[in-house]
């Protein structure tokens, strides 16, 4: 198979079908049609998932879809060699490989992977047959345009349109009432359009900026100091001369745009004149709506024009979207969605690509994404703007082919100045909601192989899940024109354009030094991060959060990747540099990722050992150590020397005596594999969960559960639904998760009931008790409510007709007076519930960790429990002992805390740490 090494930037015309082609397709229907009607009943029913929203699931429609009305669908079909696909994708993008950035063009990938045209050619008559018009097919035969009435796209899929009242907008939704399937051989992906329940939204912010906004960066050259132009390239590239020659942008849009607006910006912002392309989509005129639409693209086509102002501008434009409250029969379904974004992939003429829109995908969309990375084309999507994610990220934003860009505040020196500081990009609350960069972990795709080795236990991520977003650039205070009118606008809308600008420089700089495009740019871009170019390639975003009333501990921004701003902003030539080569791990450490053991209190668990391997994959022997974080794990060998060609490391870790000696607990550990050559590392994340203390087994695993059992206790999973409705008892799922994906639902039951846990523990031994708590309201009240928490049979907390309250943390000092003790939850609550997750009972052991003199004092650590209260005491003899208290009590605040006695003692002195009695 031949692989294309590059690619034209040239927008060459679609050709139009010759009108013998229609005539000729007609005439095949008609002689198949008697065929088709005697083997569709031989063919196994395919039943296609994801097609009915669980807004529809959960409420009864308000009526039927009109049975002649008019709706465009776009049959998908699947891709072919999908596993020969995806590890020519690996091979692509693994640097020193002989396919390395050896992309296929848009007609090989056709050949090799798209439906054959018998597939094709068979769903086709399928539509015909079943009274539906063919309007319009695509050259990867990824998807068949069809337009039909409402009885017969019923009839062809065994579906039923209903209506249903939008949950969250004042208008109607069209949305059929189960799964379609059809009796057809070929094998279908899905069907675009079959409902309209998200319409796809532009992400652009108008509300961020106001004479009564807190104070903010103001140091551009635009109006009020908002950045425009040149303030970019200034910032994020000095020193670059690349203006993006040879190279093609594309934009995925839903709307219009005025050449005026573009041209008085061009004009306020002194950058060269020129005129975008534009590639209309299903029919579309290409006019403006002067609504929100048109101001995302001409926000969208200036930023891609600042950043690189000698790139072609290519503008794929559908059908704008105009909500109202009748039902809404607009196009601008998951049908256009899929249309141009699938023309911007058989167009194959644009390398990088970028979108600012919101939107639902199926699996015909992600088949596309797949196709960017196979043709080398880099997909920037804007990751949201409504803060952390709580739930679920929104779609598309977690798909593993696409790099999500974050948002930042940016500082400069002035007007065209240099880069001086950023934090997260975080408004607060603002007259439309939320707004603040979006940040989350998918709970759909596992964490990419691009991804592992990071640690994620200081930003909150995942080590098992894609975790988002992955860059970041500026999303507030940024001048646009639009409708005439210029004015400042925020949002990540404004970064994922501009990172696009950025790879047009990268691969002008490509391309004149004989390098391929940097195609799908995440694996180059985690690469550098995880590699000791990492602080001269990003800067690293530190500060700031994207937490808000949903997610108040998620999530900060931290050193190295987080979920915040992913690896930060661009940082000159040395990024581009870095893009066009980037660094190769030879250390490689299989499996790739850590494990996660569970089970009851003493054991067993799932899983107790496991073995890595360690091999070189480069050309010279290096030495290896690593770094155990954790006193539950034993590792062994800790540290080597690996040849080339030479055998492999064996590294065993294994569960120790402490982790079957441990009570209700959640541990997370990280093993660090250092090429101490290189200096590079590779980071494993462990975890431990004793006791499903939060509830992350999805079940109530290790607990007795006994009372009134119907709708008692039920386990809501952190996903929470686009338009805001319940998924568990009429209750978001979100709001019953304090961390990770699980948390209990207390609540809703006829009768009380309790969920219980008996431990072992020794007589006379302290614990530290600690618990989530959260009231949570459904259907206007909360009350009549009770809930109490006992150990041992003795009551530490009782509460009763309580309101809504956020999550609240309670702890509690508790002693065991025998063998065992019964830890008990107990909880009544009609008409609402109560949230419990993250339940830890631990022995309170306190440990000095260190004692130094110094000229002036004495310094103290000693290991503790946050929120806990400790005394220092003192005593020049312990025959007898006379304890003096040292100071007033502490409070620790994390696991470590530190003291200090400013008297030096002239002889000796005893000094012990004791727990202040709550």
């Amino acid at each position: 198979m031949k692989l294309a090494f590059g690619k034209t930037t040239s927008v060459p015309s679609r050709p139009k079908s010759p009108p013998f082609i229609k005539i000729k397709l007609a005439a095949t229907f008609t002689a198949l049609t008697f065929y088709l009607i005697l083997t569709a009943h031989a063919a196994e029913p395919q039943v296609l998932r994801g097609h009915v929203p669980k807004a529809a699931k959960r409420q009864q429609p308000i009526g039927n879809a009109d049975a002649a009305m008019q709706l465009d669908l776009a049959i998908g079909l699947p891709l072919r060699n999908t596993n020969e696909l995806h590890a020519l994708l690996q091979q692509i993008y693994q640097p020193g490989n002989t396919n390395f950035r050896h992309y296929l063009t848009s007609d090989q990938f056709t050949e090799k992977f798209s439906p054959t045209p018998q597939d094709y050619e068979s769903v086709i008559n399928f539509a015909t047959t079943h009274g539906m018009t063919v309007t319009g097919t695509h050259s990867n035969r990824a998807m068949v345009g069809v337009r039909g009435a409402v009885s017969d796209i019923e009839k062809a899929f065994h579906v039923k349109l209903r209506l249903y009242q939008h949950p969250t907008q004042p208008r109607k939704f069209f949305a059929p009432d189960s799964e379609p399937s059809v009796e057809l051989d070929t094998p279908l992906a899905a069907i675009s359009g079959l409902n309209n329940f998200n319409i796809p939204h532009p992400l652009i912010r108008h509300d961020l900026i106001s004479p009564s906004a807190k104070v903010r960066p103001m140091t551009g050259s635009g109006s009020s100091g908002s950045y425009q132009g040149g303030d970019f390239r200034a910032a994020y590239l000095p020193g670059v001369t690349n203006m993006g020659s040879g190279q093609s942008i594309g934009l995925f849009e839903l709307d219009g745009f005025k050449a005026t607006d573009i041209s008085t910006y061009n004009t306020e912002a002194s950058l060269p004149t020129f005129t975008p392309t534009k590639v209309l989509i299903d029919g579309f005129n290409g006019s403006a709506s002067e609504a929100d639409g048109d101001d995302e693209v001409a926000l969208d086509i200036d930023m891609a024009h600042a950043m690189a102002p000698k790139a072609a501008v290519v503008v794929y434009e559908g059908q704008p979207v105009a909500l109202s409250s009748s039902q809404n029969t607009s196009p601008a379904t998951t049908k256009v969605v899929n249309d141009i974004l699938n023309r911007m992939a058989t167009d194959d003429t644009s390398l990088q690509l970028s979108c600012s829109w919101g939107f639902d995908i199926n699996a015909t969309t992600i088949q596309i994404f797949e196709q960017y990375a196979a043709q080398g084309q880099s997909f920037f999507l804007a990751c949201g703007d409504s803060g952390a994610f709580a739930g679920a990220v929104d779609e598309p934003a977690d798909d593993p082919f696409i790099t999500v860009v974050g948002g930042t505040e940016l500082t400069t020196t002035g007007p065209g100045g240099s880069w001086v500081s950023e934090t997260t990009w975080n408004s607060g609350s603002s007259v439309n909601g939320i707004a603040a960069t979006g940040g989350g972990i998918s709970l759909v795709y596992p964490i990419p192989a691009w991804q592992q080795g990071i640690s994620m236990s200081a930003n909150l991520g995942s080590s098992t899940m894609r975790n988002v977003p992955d860059v970041a650039l500026t999303a507030y205070n940024v001048w646009i024109v639009a409708n005439g009118q210029g004015g400042a606008v925020g949002g990540t809308s404004v970064a994922a354009p501009l990172w696009a600008g950025v790879t047009a420089l990268v691969n002008e700089q490509g391309a004149a030094t004989g390098n391929s495009p940097i195609g799908f740019a995440n694996p180059a871009l985690y690469a550098i991060g995880k590699s000791a170019q990492n602080s001269a390639s990003y800067h690293d975003i530190t500060t700031g959060n994207n937490t808000w009333s949903g997610s108040r501990s998620k999530f900060f921004a931290v050193t190295g990747f987080d979920l915040c701003t992913g690896w930060g902003t661009p940082a000159g030539t040395n990024l581009i540099q870095a893009l066009l080569s980037p660094p190769a791990e030879s250390l490689e450490v299989t499996p790739s990722l850590g494990f996660t053991a569970f089970g009851p209190v003493g054991g067993p668990f799932n899983i107790t050992s496991q073995i890595y391997t360690l091999t070189n994959a480069g050309a010279s022997s290096f030495n290896w150590s690593l770094v155990n974080t954790s006193s539950w794990l034993t590792v062994s060998p800790v540290s080597g020397t690996l040849n080339p060609s030479g055998p492999p490391a064996v590294v065993t870790v294994s569960l120790n005596s402490a982790a079957t000696n441990s009570l209700i607990q959640s541990f997370d550990a990280n093993i660090v594999f250092n090429n101490l050559t290189d200096g590079t590392s590779q980071n494993l994340e462990f975890d431990l969960l004793v006791g499903n203390g939060g509830f992350e087994t999805g079940d109530f695993t290790d607990w007795t559960l006994s009372g009134s059992t119907d709708d008692n206790f039920i386990l809501g999973s952190d996903d929470t639904d686009i338009d805001g409705t319940e998924a568990v008892t009429g209750v978001n799922d979100w709001l019953l998760v304090h961390s990770g994906l699980y948390g209990a639902l207390l609540g809703q039951p006829t009768s009380a009931a309790s969920l219980s846990q008996t431990l072992p523990t020794v007589p006379g031994q302290s614990y530290n008790l600690s618990f989530w708590l959260t009231s949570v309201q459904y259907k206007g009240t909360t009350t009549p409510n009770q809930f109490s928490a006992t150990w041992n049979g003795n009551t530490l907390v009782a509460m009763t007709n309580v309101g809504t309250f956020a999550w609240t943390n309670y702890q509690f000092t508790v002693t065991a007076t025998g063998a065992s003790t019964t830890l008990q939850f107990s909880d009544r609550n009609d008409p609402s519930g109560f949230g419990l997750d993250d339940i830890s009972v631990q022995p309170i052991t306190t440990t000095f960790e260190s004692a130094a003199q110094n000229a002036d004092a004495i310094d103290f650590t000693w290991s503790a429990f946050s929120g806990l209260e400790y005394q220092v005491q003192y005593t020049d003899s312990l025959s007898p002992a006379n304890w003096i208290d040292l100071g007033t009590p502490v409070t620790a605040t994390n696991n470590t805390v530190s003291a200090s006695d400013n008297v030096i003692p002239t002889s000796q002195r005893f000094y012990r740490i004791v727990l202040v009695p709550q």
